[in-house]
């Protein structure tokens, strides 16, 4: 199945309706893209919001820049000769698993009890993390093919993972969790 909405559409819908939307599309591929692409002009929207600062700037601009940069150049170096560089993933890796660590155990808990009606986005967010994992294992055995869907799965994960927690970020809500 295709989007049945536009990017238009997509970027105007109340974040739990897009997230729906996101779902309907079967296609993980296409979802990823389609996601992206929402992502992308939802953050120019972000920039222009008169919140704009604090710790939603930071995540956006700092904090998963560095993952999505950091990963990006990692799977480029790697595809030439499409075998792992085991020593930059770890390191990479290490520094990821410290972030998501302080997202499991402090502020997605935090968030679960402020805004309960994002609880199944949020366990989402969270079986990400765990995928991650897994896919972590395949990727210090050399596996490339782990490489690649780790690669794509983070920056799907990241972009959702904003899409959600932004907003609140910038309504006020999201900083009682800090």
């Amino acid at each position: 199945m295709t989007s049945a909405h536009t990017i238009e559409e997509l970027i105007a819908m109340p974040v739990l309706e897009r997230f729906a939307a996101f779902r309907e599309i079967e296609n993980v591929a296409e979802r990823r893209a389609v996601t992206a692409q929402v992502h992308k002009e939802i953050v120019t929207t972000w920039k222009q919001h008169a919140r704009w600062g604090g710790m939603a700037a930071h995540l956006v601009q700092d904090i998963h820049p560095y993952y999505r940069n950091g990963f990006e150049r990692l799977m480029r170096n790697c595809e030439v000769k499409r075998e792992v560089d085991k020593t930059k993933f770890r390191h990479l890796n290490n520094s990821l698993h410290h972030h998501h660590s302080i997202e499991d155990h402090a502020w997605f808990p935090r968030l679960k009890e402020g805004h309960e009606e994002y609880i199944p986005e949020i366990r989402q967010l969270e079986a990400d993390h765990r995928n991650l994992v897994v896919l972590e294992k395949r990727v210090m055995t050399g596996d490339f093919a782990a490489l690649t869907e780790f690669y794509y799965g983070l920056i799907d994960h990241l972009n959702r993972e904003e899409m959600i927690t932004v907003p609140w970020l910038l309504d006020g809500t999201g900083a009682l969790y800090f």
